[in-house]
């Protein structure tokens, strides 16, 4: 079974996208252990493939902008005032 290089990179922008959306809901918190992999996930796919950057990096920059939902000693963390 071949599969051709054009079908993967689709498959790829699909579940980009999903795991965009999931960031990107509003009013849907996710549980902390999912949004910490799901974060850190979308950051390494940046890094590693600049591409898809335009994607990734308005999603992030807006959930650290918003800081909804996170203790003030997470946010401490994020600031790097620990």
């Amino acid at each position: 079974m071949a599969v051709s290089l054009l079908q993967l990179m689709r498959e790829a922008e699909t579940h980009l996208g999903q795991l965009v959306n999931m960031l990107r809901a509003p009013g849907v918190a996710l549980p902390g252990a999912v949004a910490i992999v799901a974060v850190k996930a979308a950051g390494s796919i940046a890094q590693q493939r600049p591409f898809f950057m335009n994607k990734v990096l308005p999603v992030l920059i807006a959930l650290g902008s918003a800081q909804v939902g996170f203790p003030p000693i997470a946010l401490q963390c994020f600031n790097g005032s620990m």
